[in-house]
């Protein structure tokens, strides 16, 4: 991820005392849109950044519940609950309950580009669990260790 071509700013937010807006619109997946969506059903998805991950599906399948833990910048584990809602073919929201980001909220979007597909990242962050003036740095690091896992998955899918 290149930090010079994502946005962020400090604002007030009336849900928390404060959040970091960041604007990623800088990756492609080296995979079409249809792969892209395939992968998200696949058992070939995993992260290995949340080796724990569970996934509950409400009765319409629209939204999930995903809990696991994540690596804290100083090594700790941290315990979160994400409620994601995919918007097929555009994107899905990510809210985080519970846990590092808790309060957060992002959205991915995807935009086709033939045999690749982009992908825009923008979203509200904020943390109890972590400094102010780290949040923006561990919000890149994440963005980047996902995005960067899930082309591994694409690879490996057939």
């Amino acid at each position: 991820m290149d930090e010079n071509k994502v946005f962020t700013s400090d604002k007030m937010a009336s849900s928390s005392p404060w959040f970091v807006f960041v604007l990623d619109a800088d990756g492609v997946f080296d995979a079409p849109m249809q792969k892209i969506w395939r992968l998200h059903d696949s058992p070939e998805h995993v992260h290995p950044s949340v080796p724990d991950v569970k996934f509950e599906k409400a009765d319409d399948g629209s939204v999930t519940y995903i809990s696991g833990t994540l690596l804290m910048p100083n090594g700790a584990r941290v315990k979160n609950g994400i409620r994601l809602t995919a918007f097929p073919p555009l994107g899905f929201s990510m809210e985080w309950i519970e846990g590092l980001f808790a309060g957060s909220k992002e959205f991915s979007y995807y935009v086709p580009q033939g045999e690749k597909t982009g992908v825009v990242s923008v979203g509200e962050w904020t943390s109890s669990l972590i400094p102010r003036e780290q949040v923006k740095q561990t919000v890149l690091k994440f963005l980047d260790t996902v995005y960067t896992e899930d082309q591994a998955n694409l690879a490996r899918m057939r």
